[in-house]
């Protein structure tokens, strides 16, 4: 996703915990794959997305925030909605509305929480996934 991001002049900063979660990896893959396109298609030029990654009381902890140029209050409420399309000024044309959707779709598959937040010009993604347990599981 750098490549895609450094074409907007956009930087994307990880700071990842080695953490285990128990899922299927294509879809984990598409979930992280589709936040991260969404980061980079509504946030600002010349900014950096922040990648954090943590264990949180037994939970994966995933926060995804970047800066973005404005946002309604109202898109924080229906961003997971399907078909709904918050921002239709996004870099890229074509977009279904259904990205966001996917994604909470994934992480409830998965036993998790997805939720969208944000103040003044920066929005957050969290995500959290049960890790993986070494006991127990199968």
């Amino acid at each position: 996703m750098q490549l895609k991001a450094s074409r907007f002049h956009i930087k994307i900063r990880a700071d990842l915990a080695n953490l285990h979660i128990k899922g299927s990896e294509n879809k984990l893959k598409q979930l992280f794959i589709n936040v991260l396109d969404n980061a980079v298609k509504y946030g600002s030029s010349h900014s950096t997305i922040k990648v954090l990654c943590k264990e949180e009381a037994g939970f994966a902890k995933i926060e995804m925030e970047n800066e973005v140029e404005c946002i309604d209050n109202s898109v924080f409420k229906k961003a997971f909605e399907p078909f709904y399309r918050g921002n239709a000024s996004a870099r890229e044309k074509g977009s279904s509305g259904l990205g966001l959707y996917i994604c909470k779709t994934i992480v409830e598959e998965h036993g998790g929480t997805i939720e969208m937040t944000g103040q003044e010009n920066r929005v957050k993604i969290t995500i959290k996934i049960p890790l993986w347990q070494h006991s127990g599981n199968n």
